[in-house]
Order: structure tokens, then C-alpha cells, then sequence
């Protein structure tokens, strides 16, 4: 079956493949005839992009003022990105989403989940994925182009992949080794994919 008006998000550390994954399942499944829409957090929207540096950039925000600047961006990406695609019946698919804010902004910061997942739902556009994928990492990776977040050492690092770790256990989110091939990640991805659209049916 083909997978329409499903929401997809990636998640995980930086550099654990995120975007390299949404441009090949974007790619492949449109070869499979799906239309997708692949879009990104911070980001996403004119309003969202051009917050991204400043949230990316900054320091030493406060943790609530962060969470709100984040979920400001993910309002507006909702209404003018990702529900209008779902309204044409395509897929959208996102490198990150909500779950960065409950790790980065919560679980990290020492917010509580549940008051991010509230304030992010404040608004009615604001929508819950059908499928949120995690890219899992044992150690960091060199990346080039950090964003401030992953330059504030291994000790953060580690409590950012535990904390995903942890939401993907209490939310059942689809948990791939990061460590293993492009190829075997692409079809993994993939092949949940079209299970959760003949699910759907």
C-alpha cells in the first residue's frame, strides 16, 4: 500500500544520519510514486527559518524561553508546512520535530516532558507524528558545522542520546542502530514505513 498523508519524523543526536536518511528515503519513495513533502526543525517555514540561527546560535537562552522560541517555530511550521501537505495527501516527512524539544528543552534542560509536550499543544495545529524514527548512536561522531547545543561537550552529548533512548522506550518510537550500513538504514526505514500504511488501512 502506499503510504498518503502519513507524518514521519526522524529523530537523534547530530550526526547520527538524520539528513542523510531524509534525502534517501525522500528520494526513493518518490521513485515508488509517493509524494513528499521533507522539511526540517528549527525550520521548515519562512517564520521558522529565520529563527533557526538564532535558536541555534544562542548560548545561554533560558530553558523556558528556548521551549517556547522552539514551539513559536513549530506552530507556524505545523499551519503553513506540514498540515497543508497532509491536506494534498502527501507524506511529510521531517528531520526532527517535537521530540528534540522534549529531550533538548526537557529531558536536558530539567523541564519536565509532559510541560513541553502542553505548551507545544497549546495551539491546534500542532499535530503528533504517525511515526517517529530514531537514529541511535552508541559514542559522538566528528561533525562539521555544530550548532551550539553540540558544542557543549561529550558530558551533554551522552545526556542527549540517553534522553532520546529513554522517550523512544516510553513512547515506542522505531529505534535503528545508526552504526549500520546507508543501505540497511534507507530499507529499514523504508520497510516500517509502508508496514505503519498497511496498519493504517
Amino acid at each position: 500500500m502506499i503510504p498518503r498523508s502519513s507524518f514521519v519524523v526522524f529523530e537523534g543526536v547530530d550526526g547520527s544520519g538524520k539528513s542523510t536518511q531524509l534525502e534517501r528515503v525522500t528520494q526513493l519513495l518518490r521513485k515508488e510514486g509517493v509524494l513528499v513533502t521533507a522539511t526540517r526543525e528549527p525550520g521548515g517555514c519562512g517564520f521558522a527559518e529565520s529563527l533557526r540561527s538564532l535558536i541555534l546560535d544562542q548560548d545561554e537562552l533560558d530553558p523556558w524561553a528556548e521551549a517556547m522560541v522552539m514551539g513559536a517555530s513549530r506552530i507556524e511550521h505545523c499551519r503553513t508546512t506540514i498540515r497543508p501537505a497532509l491536506a494534498r495527501g502527501e507524506m511529510v516527512i521531517s528531520d526532527r520535530y517535537l521530540g528534540s524539544s522534549l529531550v533538548y528543552q526537557g529531558m536536558v534542560n530539567g523541564i519536565d516532558v509532559e510541560e513541553i509536550y502542553r505548551l507545544n499543544h497549546l495551539s491546534a495545529e500542532v499535530i503528533d507524528p504517525d511515526l517517529v524514527v530514531l537514529l541511535d548512536l552508541e559514542s559522538p561522531r566528528k561533525i562539521s558545522d555544530q550548532s551550539t547545543f553540540e558544542k557543549r561537550g561529550e558530558a551533554f552529548w551522552f545526556a542527549v542520546r540517553d534522553g532520546y533512548r529513554e522517550l523512544a522506550e516510553r513512547f515506542g518510537w522505531f529505534i535503528i542502530d545508526a552504526e549500520m550500513g546507508l543501505e540497511d538504514i534507507t530499507e529499514a526505514i523504508i520497510g516500517r514505513i509502508f508496514e505503519k500504511a498497511g496498519s493504517k488501512s
